[in-house]
């Protein structure tokens, strides 16, 4: 049976910590700028990212800083 609904819920991505990177820029976007997120920061060089999915797929977050794809760790 084909479902025509879902449940939207808030998505919380780890903790991001720059602390050790230096000075630079930190961006993140979640499926190339498609899907809008909030960044709130938690102190010099960490952040909280939050997203609300709009559709049931999958997500992909990219953290660059400087311009450089960050992996995690």
């Amino acid at each position: 049976m084909p479902v025509s609904h879902y449940i939207s819920q808030l998505y919380v991505v780890p903790a991001v910590d720059a602390v050790d990177a230096g000075k630079g820029q930190l961006e993140i976007s979640v499926n190339q700028g498609r899907v809008p997120n909030n960044v709130q920061m938690q102190g010099a060089g960490r952040c909280l990212v939050t997203f609300i999915p709009q559709q049931p797929g999958t997500y992909v977050i990219d953290v660059t800083f400087n311009g450089e794809l960050v992996h995690a760790v």
